[in-house]
């Protein structure tokens, strides 16, 4: 019989992977945890939708909370949720709907609240509809997701929703016959429409050929562009010649303050921008911009140990631990010890480093060797260091003494503590490998949380790390605190 009930840490720590746009690696926990934990799943998304860096669940959690039971507060809370989405991504969303409506697998959304999603979703359109400067900037930026929101749900739009979403018409003074008339402008002529209607960097790109050279216009759109567009660009700007020439560069550098505030901006994004910055100012900025995002993770606590695989063809256990630490190194106040492992360890206190700092004390790791991840926290034994959690970064291939649930048994009988363990399982590449650390774990009673690496990715890696206490219990309590969303907290907020 197939198993329809999860535990609370499992609905959690499984569905906080990412899903490069496929939804369905959510559906079999998310349908399971919809069914046992209800309210637990309605909650999960407000935390998620709070504290989250993976647009893929935002998009995902919703749609599948309106397969449960009948519970108005629940279908409210989700489709809520649902309306906080760009329209590209509500479009996703009810794609996603409609996909998990048509297996014909128990999927369907239960006791009305399809009813209710097709009311949020006509609501949603008229709030924007009531607010010109709102809707403009809504259908200049996603066109094409606005016009299949009105046709999906037979929503008749208002005159002007006709006028440019259906019959492309480009009303005198407006946004849409700025845009066109952009290709014939001189260039401070350009700068100055940029600046007036808030025209966004991906749009204005689009519709200017051959930006290079044009600092007037480069300004302009450094000028009004978010925190969130600031830094996903920085590396096009960079091409564009932003950090060779004195103006733009000061420009950029003033810019950078509003990544800060910017709720948009993925955690990670600053750590891949810093490459791209130039200048000992602008990267001093954009390390604080970093250390700001990270500190707004929270919730982990204690001292940490981090075990990273350096054994044959395991150069990513080395560079997902690096990653690992360096998120935690951030966020906790104690201690974090890394050990990279093969039949030896190599030991690193990295507390309050930065990822730069640890990839610059650990260049020289290489994988080779055979594999006991115990020798790691044996080595910390002898080191007389006491941890509050363990995190592994390996493919669990384990094949040589000490072992690791040998090495844990006997830290948990000196100390007379248990740490969580959470385990990020990477591919080795090496044919015939298998992890063996996750059974062996279960088998003698160590409480270990896998996650299977194969389903994350760079961004996403910050909300596993969310995830992780130091008490098993303490983030289902955080969880169940966040309240729940209703329409009014949407709409109220919007008009």
């Amino acid at each position: 019989m197939e198993k329809t009930v999860v535990t609370r840490n499992q609905i959690v720590n499984q569905l906080m992977r990412v899903g490069h746009g496929k939804f369905d690696i959510y559906t079999d926990v998310g349908l399971k945890a919809v069914k046992s934990e209800p309210e637990l799943f309605a909650h999960l998304i407000a935390w998620n939708n709070k504290f989250g860096q993976v647009r893929d669940t935002k998009v995902a959690f919703p749609v599948i909370a309106l397969r449960g039971e009948s519970d108005m507060e629940l279908y409210e809370n989700a489709c809520a949720h649902l309306c906080t989405l760009d329209p590209r991504n509500l479009l996703r969303a009810i794609k996603f709907h409609k996909t998990l409506s048509a297996t014909k697998l128990g999927n369907t959304a239960k006791g009305g609240s399809g009813n209710m999603l097709k009311a949020a979703i006509k609501r949603y359109i008229c709030v924007r509809e009531a607010n010109r400067g709102w809707w403009d900037k809504t259908a200049v930026q996603h066109r094409k997701s606005m016009k299949a929101l009105y046709a999906l749900y037979h929503i008749k739009p208002n005159q002007r929703a006709q006028d440019v979403l259906f019959k492309k018409q480009k009303p005198k003074g407006s946004v849409f016959e700025a845009l066109k008339n952009l290709k014939s402008m001189k260039p401070d002529e350009v700068a100055g429409t940029i600046l007036n209607f808030s025209i966004p960097f991906n749009i204005a790109v689009g519709a200017i050929p051959d930006l290079k050279g044009k600092s007037d216009i480069t300004l302009a759109l450094i000028e009004r562009m978010s925190g969130n567009e600031l830094i996903a660009n920085t590396n096009m700007l960079k091409r564009l010649g932003v950090f060779e020439n004195a103006a733009l560069k000061s420009a950029y550098e003033s810019a950078v303050g509003r990544i800060s505030k910017d709720k948009k901006v993925s955690t990670l994004k600053a750590t891949r921008a810093k490459k791209f910055v130039t200048g000992k100012k602008a990267k001093a900025k954009m390390k604080s911009i970093e250390e700001q995002q990270l500190a707004k993770l929270g919730g982990i606590e204690g001292d940490w140990l981090v075990l990273g695989d350096k054994s044959g063809s395991m150069e990513k256990g080395i560079e997902l631990a690096r990653q690992i630490s360096s998120l935690i190194a951030q966020q906790v106040k104690g201690k974090v010890h890394l050990v990279f492992f093969n039949n030896s360890p190599t030991y690193f206190d990295v507390s309050d480093k930065d990822y730069d700092e640890i990839c610059e004390i650990t260049k020289r790791q290489r994988a080779d060797g055979m594999t006991s991840i115990g020798v790691g926290l044996d080595y910390l034994i002898k080191k007389g260091e006491i941890v509050n959690g363990i995190a592994i970064a390996t493919d669990g291939g384990e094949n040589t003494s000490p072992m690791f649930v040998d090495a844990y048994k006997k830290y948990s009988k000196l100390h007379g503590m248990e740490p969580p363990v959470y385990i990020f399982e990477v591919q080795s590449g090496m044919w015939g490998n298998r992890n063996v650390l996750t059974p062996d774990c279960e088998q003698n009673g160590i409480l270990a949380e896998t996650f299977d690496m194969g389903n994350v990715d760079f961004y996403s890696l910050p909300n596993l790390i969310k995830t992780m206490r130091t008490s098993r219990y303490t983030l289902i309590e955080e969880i169940m605190e966040i309240p729940l969303l209703t329409f009014e907290d949407v709409f109220n907020k919007a008009a």
